[in-house]
């Protein structure tokens, strides 16, 4: 990519995290929710979403090349896990998700599979009762698990 180009990605990432941080304002919590409201983390990733647009405005690369093929494929399989996981989370809840996108993403960064299982497992419990049990967010049970016979 070009000085040029960056720059004008480092603009257009700058306007998306604007359009993200407005937004986020708009976001509504029901009766329980967290001290900084549902908007507080869209707000914080349009903070550094835009931090990283204006370092490439300010900062535009010269001579950088394209990744090779293997490295452009790990970032769509993980493109693809990202996206994926938005629609699999409501249906199979967080634990189940988050040990399929990490297992997913591990093996695509070439991570044995019984290792990469185990330690997937393992971060997910980890994440579940840091944020479930120590600070006490509700996660997503998963529709699936909801449905009666």
């Amino acid at each position: 990519m070009t000085s040029v180009g960056d720059r004008v990605a480092g603009v257009v990432t700058c306007v998306l995290a604007i359009a993200l941080a407005l937004g986020a304002t708009s976001f509504r919590g029901g009766f329980y929710t967290d001290p900084l409201g549902p908007g507080g983390l869209p707000c914080l990733a349009a903070t550094f979403i835009g931090i990283g647009g204006l370092a490439l405005v300010i900062w535009p690369c010269d001579g950088c090349t394209w990744p090779d093929t293997i490295v452009t494929q790990r970032m769509a399989i993980v493109f693809a896990s990202l996206v994926s996981y938005t629609f699999v989370l409501p249906l199979f809840g967080f634990f189940l998700s988050t040990v399929a996108i990490l297992l997913i993403m591990s093996r695509a960064f070439g991570g044995p599979f019984l290792r990469s299982a185990i330690l997937s497992f393992l971060y997910a419990a980890t994440l579940y009762l840091v944020f479930a049990g120590l600070l006490g967010l509700s996660l997503p049970v998963g529709s699936f698990f909801l449905m009666s016979p």
